[in-house]
């Protein structure tokens, strides 16, 4: 289970550090949790 929540995390971090947009991280990780 904390590989499947760390897997999508560590991407979405990538992606954050690329994009560096804090509305859309923000956008996106709201949409995995719920």
């Amino acid at each position: 289970l904390l590989i499947f929540i760390a897997f999508p995390s560590l991407r979405l971090l990538y992606l954050m550090d690329e994009v560096r947009s804090p509305d859309l991280t923000l956008r996106t990780v709201g949409h995995q949790w719920y």
